[in-house]
């Protein structure tokens, strides 16, 4: 299948400012987008729903939509821990792209599917590439 389902109990309506209630989200595997977003009847208790083996059954939890961090510099350790002159002096462009790496799953991982780097610090368009 080109898409997988989502099962939710609420989601997040941003525009509306509303939950949904009762929702499940096709999601398109190979972009992650979301294709479909169908509200389930009212009435449809757990038992009867049919999970497909790849569906993701998150119903009794709430999904939002992702977070956007409009102010990143991924490719540097916080200035605390080491001045960003040194950084862009001293480091490799590899060891610099692993670390915003990291930093882009650990954003992902906490729920922000939009980060905007303000600055690449000497590497270019390299932040065009991390997806």
């Amino acid at each position: 299948s080109k898409t997988f389902t989502v099962h939710s109990s609420l989601l997040f309506n941003p525009k509306k400012k509303a939950f949904i209630k009762n929702v499940s989200i096709k999601v398109d595997r190979q972009s992650g987008a979301i294709a479909n977003v169908v509200k389930r009847a009212e009435d449809e208790d757990d038992a009867s729903l049919q999970l497909e083996d790849d569906d993701i059954d998150l119903r009794g939890k709430v999904v939002l939509p992702g977070f956007v961090d409009s102010h990143t510099h991924m490719f540097l350790y916080s200035y605390k821990e080491r001045p960003a002159g040194e950084q862009m002096r001293n480091e490799s462009t590899v060891e610099r792209l692993v670390r915003a790496t990291n930093h882009v799953r650990a954003a992902l991982l906490a729920g922000y599917t939009t980060y905007r780097d303000l600055g690449t610090e000497t590497l270019g368009n390299a932040d065009a590439n991390l997806r």
